[in-house]
């Protein structure tokens, strides 16, 4: 295959394995602005063990291109298409970069296919990466099989060494955990707890980690303000918001009323600073960014009291400015609309916030699973939010908890899976649910329910850039005696303009079996999942939290 070529600058040589490519001339805009020659060295590294080597044998020869708002197209076109053996200097048409604009980040793509000896895209490796045209660089770019999960692989270079790989791996074990997207690319996990068993927790963090997709590797991030799990953390404009969560005192659970703010600050270094306190402690809640504010909704989850070993549920709402480091509002939940476990989602077609199922546990300590839904509106008073109204919904097909809910291509909303937790333990499913239902982006039904190729609850599900929806992971059944199973196998759906998603995904096998993990997108459009829990071959033994993770290749940009 070929790709239509937009490489910046010209000169380069190839070998397998490693690829470095040589940039010598690059003329900015017009003919007065100019710089000195810059060089890009680009290494290409490959999944550890077997897999790496069964990917670096299949390749017979790469196609390269780059693109970026800072680059203009090259004269000419070229397939970019060279064999693994070529070690010789080649000439490519000039790029032209344009004029940088003032406060711009300009950004550059950089793509390699590997092709293998039937002209399929076989492998590929995509990095997005924030660097002004014309300036040397040295990037990483990790080749994986297309359509399959690969073990996340760490990149390292050596001073005076050979650069070696190995499976990327956090310093900490982390389930629980939450992660997201960094401005620059990079992703950053938070918090997560050791899980010995279902509902066992015997350690929680109070540390983050970034992730950098160019090299694979995880280095310290700051510290949280206390040690939290099964918290929210959403992402706001340039700023990430961590609010509540699960802690530990004294062995017994807690729940954090502390929020945390993240963001990048003018030398591209992370910091945190204390936000405003809750008013309720809670875990198990949603925190639901409202339109374009910096206002988040918090609402429902449960409350773990550590004297006297209830658990409660949380019984007011509230709203956070997290740029005025305030709860700007606050009201009631009336009791039979409290929940923890929920989803919670904006409806595109009325700015409304869907809050679908959950767990409610009452005044006996009875864990009920709920069919209800919520729909509520944020009613602002001389432009800020100061209460929140309910909108009557209609009910689920089935009582679900700790499901997921993804909006979808058609802003439809989709929610899958799920469990009727056990009337003793909210952590324990009594059944998994192996159905999915979608509502309009107006809230209404959408069709009736789906069935999925596997029941699955604290799973993780993602939808892709080319609209499919990938199901992942999460536990698929619990027997009355707690020998508990995981799902092994990924099902990924295609969308669909009218129904939202077609019937029947196609099953890819996952590397790991493992629930309560944390999953997102990396720009180039990987899907990467971290953490979670593995349940054991063998039932008595403890469970193992896990701190590597794995990585879905939906191919390239431009196929």
């Amino acid at each position: 295959m070929s790709l239509k070529k937009q490489m910046q600058g010209k000169g380069y040589w190839l070998k397998r394995g490693w690829l470095l490519l040589g940039l010598f001339a690059v003329v900015l805009g017009a003919s007065q602005w100019s710089c000195a020659p810059a060089r890009l060295d680009l290494n290409l590294y490959y999944p550890v063990g077997q897999d790496g080597k069964a990917v670096y044998d299949k390749i017979t020869r790469f196609s390269i291109a780059m693109r970026g708002e800072s680059l203009t197209a090259p004269a000419g076109d070229d397939s970019n298409e060279f064999e693994p053996s070529e070690n010789k200097s080649r000439v490519l048409p000039d790029v032209k970069c344009r004029p940088k604009k003032e406060g711009e980040t300009p950004k550059i793509e950089i793509e390699v296919l590997g092709i293998d000896g039937q002209g399929k895209s076989f492998a590929s490796g995509r990095s997005i990466l924030f660097h002004e045209c014309g300036k040397p660089l040295k990037v990483s770019l990790f080749m994986s099989p297309v359509g399959r999960f690969s073990t996340l692989t760490s990149f390292h270079l050596v001073t005076n060494g050979a650069p070696f790989t190995q499976a990327a791996a956090m310093d900490e074990k982390r389930a629980g955990h939450r992660v997201a997207l960094l401005p620059d690319g990079r992703l950053l996990i938070t918090g997560g707890a050791e899980i010995s068993g279902l509902g066992k927790i015997t350690a929680v963090s109070g540390t983050t980690e970034i992730y950098n997709p160019t090299t694979g590797i995880f280095t310290k991030g700051p510290s949280l303000s206390v040690p939290r799990a099964f918290h929210t953390m959403t992402q706001v404009e340039n700023s990430i918001v961590v609010i509540g969560g699960l802690g530990l005192q004294a062995g017994k659970v807690t729940s954090v009323r502390n929020v945390d703010v993240f963001a990048l600050n003018s030398a591209g270094k992370l910091v945190r600073r204390d936000g405003p306190a809750l008013t309720e402690g809670r875990a198990f809640h949603t925190a639901t960014a409202i339109g374009t504010t910096s206002n988040l909704l918090v609402f429902g989850g449960v409350s773990f009291q550590p004297t006297s070993g209830s658990t409660t549920m949380a019984t007011q709402w509230e709203i956070v400015d997290y740029t005025k480091d305030e709860v700007v509002s606050k009201g009631p939940i009336v009791a039979v609309d409290r929940r923890a476990m929920h989803s919670s989602s904006r409806l595109e077609a009325t700015g409304q916030i869907l809050l679908a199922g959950g767990i409610q546990i009452n005044s006996q300590g009875k864990v009920n699973t709920l069919d209800s839904m919520l729909s509520v509106s944020v009613i602002a008073e001389s432009g800020e939010p100061r209460a929140v109204r309910k909108v009557l919904s209609e009910k689920l097909k089935a009582p679900r908890a700790a499901h997921s809910a993804t909006i979808l291509e058609n802003k439809s909303v989709l929610i899958a899976g799920g469990m009727v937790a056990r009337s003793d333990n909210l952590f324990v499913p009594q059944t998994v649910v192996g159905t999915m239902e979608i509502f309009a982006s107006n809230g209404e039904r959408q069709g009736g329910q789906l069935t999925m190729t596997q029941p699955r609850v604290f799973h993780s599900t993602q939808r892709l850039n080319d609209g499919r929806v990938v199901l992942f992971g999460g536990l698929q059944s619990v027997s009355p005696n707690l020998v508990a199973k995981a799902s092994t196998i990924a099902e990924i759906y295609s969308p669909d303009p009218t129904n939202g998603i077609r019937s029947r995904p196609q099953e890819i096998p996952q590397r790991k079996d493992r629930f309560m993990q944390a999953a997102t997108l990396l720009l180039n459009g990987s899907l990467v999942v971290i953490g979670g829990v593995a349940v054991p071959s063998v039932p008595a033994a403890p469970y193992a939290t896990l701190n590597r993770g794995e990585a879905f290749n939906p191919g390239p940009k431009n196929k």
